[in-house]
C-alpha cells in the first residue's frame, strides 16, 4: 500500500488506496459479503498506520481537507491514518459516495465469475459493463464530478493546500486519468 500525490490548481492531492482487505486475500469473500461491508485484514490495518506516519511527515503540520469513500475498508484505513495526524490539521472531512468502488455484479460462484471476467477482458476492461453493474467508464464519469467539485472549491479558495482522498484502486486510477 502506498499513496500518490498529484497537484491540482496548486493543491497537493494525496491519493490513498485502502489497506489490504479480506477480499484481497480471498476473492470468495465477495460471494458472501456485500462489497461495502468488506473489512481490512490485520495487515491492512498495519499498512494504513504506516501510511499515516508517512503522510503526517509530508503534511508538516499543514491543514488538510479529507474525502473518503463510505466503504468499511476505506473508513478503517482513514481511522488508522488519522491516528498520526493532529486533529487540528483536519479542516474538513467528507464521505463521498462517488468515490466508492466500481460496482460489480454480485456473483454466486467462482465459475460464473470466471466466465464473466473472460467476457469483460474480451470486450475491453474500460468499457465493459456487467449486468446491473458499472463499467470503469462509469466510474470515470462519477469521479469526474468529484474532481470538478474540488476544482471549484479551489478556485473559490475554499480548499486547503493539501487534500487527502482515501478510495479504491479503480477509483484512484480514474482520478489519475482525469488529472493528467
Amino acid at each position: 500500500m502506498k499513496f500518490i500525490d498529484i497537484c491540482l490548481l496548486m493543491k497537493r492531492i494525496y491519493l490513498i488506496r485502502h489497506g489490504q482487505s479480506t477480499a484481497n486475500v480471498d476473492n470468495r469473500v465477495y460471494f458472501k459479503t456485500f462489497d461495502h461491508r468488506i473489512p481490512l485484514t490485520e495487515l491492512g490495518h498495519s499498512q494504513a498506520q504506516a501510511v499515516g506516519v508517512e503522510l503526517a511527515k509530508k503534511l508538516e503540520g499543514r491543514k488538510v481537507d479529507v474525502i473518503i469513500s463510505p466503504y468499511r475498508r476505506t473508513q478503517q484505513t482513514w481511522r488508522e491514518i488519522k491516528k498520526s495526524i493532529n486533529s487540528k490539521q483536519i479542516s474538513s472531512f467528507e464521505e463521498n459516495p462517488n468515490l466508492r468502488e466500481q460496482e460489480h455484479k454480485i456473483f454466486t460462484d467462482e465459475m460464473e465469475a470466471s466466465l464473466k471476467k473472460a467476457e469483460q477482458e474480451k470486450f475491453g476492461l474500460f468499457w465493459y459493463r456487467f449486468k446491473n453493474a458499472e463499467s470503469i467508464a462509469d466510474v470515470y464519469q462519477r469521479v469526474g464530478g468529484v474532481i470538478n467539485h474540488l476544482r471549484l472549491r479551489s478556485m473559490n479558495q475554499e480548499l486547503n493546500e493539501d487534500v487527502v482522498i482515501v478510495a479504491h484502486e479503480i477509483t484512484i486510477r480514474c482520478i489519475m486519468m482525469i488529472l493528467q
